[in-house]
């Protein structure tokens, strides 16, 4: 598995243990209430003569939830707990450098089915 996707699953791993109302899926978002996380276009920040280099992976969360504070609070939780870690765990193939929630839990929508829709961007930086 490439380091991406490899820190992707680790993160998923991760969050899961924060235990939040729905396990966090790499995914749309259900149509019941879920969480559901991706990767967007990431980059390159540092690129070393041996070829290593540090990624940005900006990570776009949604929740929904029938319940608007659920919803804004369980974004709100994921992104304090990921940006106030102590240390961060690395994996077989990459270093975990840090993450930064980059825009806040915002509102997107309230469906007709009378879900509320938010989401928030994290930024996170692994070496490889």
């Amino acid at each position: 598995m490439e380091p991406q996707a490899a820190f992707l699953n680790d993160l998923i791993q991760l969050v899961n243990q924060f235990a939040l109302f729905a396990p966090v899926k790499i995914s749309r978002l259900p149509v019941s209430p879920g969480i559901s996380v991706e990767i967007n276009s990431g980059r390159v920040s540092e690129l070393y003569y041996d070829r290593s280099a540090i990624h940005e992976l900006p990570l776009l969360w949604l929740c929904k939830h029938p319940d608007q504070l659920t919803a804004y609070n369980t974004l709100i939780a994921i992104g304090n707990r990921l940006s106030s870690l102590s240390s961060y765990s690395d994996g077989e193939s990459y270093q975990w450098l840090g993450l930064e929630v980059t825009n806040e839990a915002e509102f997107v929508t309230k469906q007709e089915d009378g879900q509320y829709i938010y989401s928030m961007i994290a930024v996170a930086k692994i070496y490889f």
